[in-house]
């Protein structure tokens, strides 16, 4: 994650499977409050819905069948 000279904040993210047979889902969360590791290894997040916010996004890969093409 990095700012530009211009001030825009560029993310990049990479992603992939244990195995490529079965189904998986993998989920990418965009969210708008901190998110903090705690000392026992657990996410928490201070997103004020049940560690949610309005319209934080979340997008979500389906594989099905060990596909390699998601949906």
């Amino acid at each position: 994650m990095a700012n530009d000279a211009e001030g825009h904040t560029w993310l990049v993210i990479a992603a992939d499977r244990a195995s490529n047979s079965g189904d998986s889902y993998i989920d990418f969360e965009f969210l708008q409050n901190p998110l903090y590791l705690t000392s026992t290894n657990k996410f928490y997040s201070a997103g004020p819905h049940g560690g949610r916010t309005t319209n934080d996004v979340l997008l979500s890969l389906a594989f099905t069948g060990g596909g390699n093409i998601a949906e």
